[in-house]
């Protein structure tokens, strides 16, 4: 009789337990998001989405269910050219900044080596997902050494006259740092256990037009981070730039070449080369027209010159994507972002409104980074994405607007998004959105 009861006893435990079970398997809470249009790619189709331990499953049984309204649902943006860690405060107002655009995932192309930790903790883990390079490779001398030599001495480059340049450009209060001047293959052989005890997440190299590594300098670099499993990114600044980049085998190019001028285009067979190599472009054309506040006005192109520069910028947009160049925005320029760039693209007439959306939404960079896989807002993927109530197929500055977002499964809000703050809040896109400030002095292009 005992063994009757022993039996019957756990089998009762047995039903219980597996009535406590979602369905699927895994036990984890099911969130229903009903009546969204979601992003597959190409267009908006209306539909329902389960998610669960940070994914989304097929149709499930939900614990809870957030009625979307209608809303549009499109995967994060992501920012192939900043920089603005220099301090944990920095860290933390630019991180704020690209949130609210609906940016996740940012290259940061260059900065303080001795700040990496402080903006690491300032980051906590929270979105942005950010990469860092860290200190650059570039000539002695070279790009983009000046400007941050400059304040280092105590002196403003751009007001700097002939003698006070010669003192910038002799300074190197930060080599090792911000960055490492390298004159030969020799050089970067000797130095590379020092770069890599900067523990970069990627390598850049400068190519400025002459103002940066020379050829074999950047192949050599280029081949020591290979070998070690670290992805190159080339800052390039002219068609040779780019060739150089091809043939040390480089990962992205930082930059369109000639992006702040009117150019003839890349040759089709550089441009078909990019292509087959799925090396994505991070043009950063919105930021030269940007940048004209700090010039004077006698040097400020007028409208025509402004108008020839956009339909310049337009061609070389088009030419790139018909190539099947993956094209990442950043912005490279302190109070914009890649949303900026996407704006920008839009006015301009680059793209329509579906084909600019696929760009920005496409995850090139988390893909390129090994953040994500190709997936989207399907079954299996990560449930990370952002709920607006405008069609940002329509107006890609929609994502200035966003009511909802979601990073694997979890809600953003306004806690989440602050380094050391806790408790509940409400929904970030429910805070005041704060104005971008501009810059008090001339940016330092990188």
């Amino acid at each position: 009789m005992m063994r009757l009861f022993r039996d019957a006893l756990a089998f009762a435990c047995f039903v219980l337990l597996c009535a406590c079970v979602t369905p699927g398997g895994t036990g984890g809470a099911v969130t229903h998001f009903r009546d969204g249009q979601w992003w597959d790619g190409t267009r908006f189709v209306a539909d329902d989405r389960f998610v669960r331990d940070g994914r989304f499953v097929a149709e499930d049984r939900a614990t809870t269910m957030i009625d979307l309204g209608g809303a549009f649902v499109v995967p994060p943006l992501a920012d192939g050219h900043a920089h603005g860690f220099d301090t944990p405060e920095l860290a933390r107002s630019q991180s704020a900044d690209w949130l609210r655009d609906g940016i996740f995932t940012v290259l940061s192309l260059g900065g303080p080596v001795a700040e990496l930790p402080a903006a690491h903790q300032a980051l906590n883990g929270r979105p942005p997902s950010v990469l860092f390079a860290g200190a650059m490779l570039t000539s002695p001398g070279g790009h983009p050494i000046p400007y941050y030599e400059a304040p280092a001495i105590g002196l403003n480059w751009w007001r700097a006259s002939p003698e006070e340049r010669e003192r910038i450009r002799a300074s190197r209060l930060l080599e090792g740092n911000v960055y490492f001047a390298l004159g030969s293959p020799a050089d970067v052989r000797g130095r590379w256990p020092e770069i890599r005890a900067t523990r970069p997440d990627f390598i850049k190299i400068v190519l400025d037009g002459g103002n940066g590594l020379a050829r074999p300098v950047a192949i050599e670099a280029a081949r020591l981070a290979h070998a070690e499993g670290l992805k190159v990114v080339a800052h390039v600044q002219t068609a040779a730039d780019v060739e150089t980049a091809l043939l040390a085998e480089a990962d992205l190019l930082a930059h369109a070449p000639d992006y702040d001028r009117l150019a003839d285009p890349l040759p089709p067979e550089i441009v078909a080369d990019i292509a087959a190599r799925g090396i994505p472009v991070v043009p950063t054309f919105a930021r030269e027209l940007a940048m004209e506040r700090w010039a004077p006005p006698a040097a400020r192109r007028d409208e025509a010159q402004a108008m020839a520069l956009r339909a310049s910028h337009r061609a070389r947009l088009r030419a790139m994507h018909a190539a099947g160049i993956a094209l990442v925005a950043g912005a490279d320029l302190n109070g914009l972002t890649a949303l900026d760039e996407l704006v920008y693209w839009q006015d301009i007439g680059a793209f329509d409104g579906s084909t600019l959306l696929a760009i920005a939404t496409a995850g090139t960079l988390d893909q390129w980074a090994g953040l994500a896989e190709r997936c989207g807002l399907s079954v299996g993927c990560s449930a990370t994405f952002v709920i607006m109530n405008n069609n940002p197929a329509e107006d890609i500055a929609a994502f200035r607007a966003w009511s909802g977002a979601y990073s694997a499964g979890l809600a953003l809000n306004s806690a989440r998004l602050q380094a050391g703050a806790g408790g509940d809040a409400l929904n970030y896109a429910s805070q005041p959105k704060r104005l971008r400030s501009s810059p008090s002095r001339p940016p330092q292009p990188q």
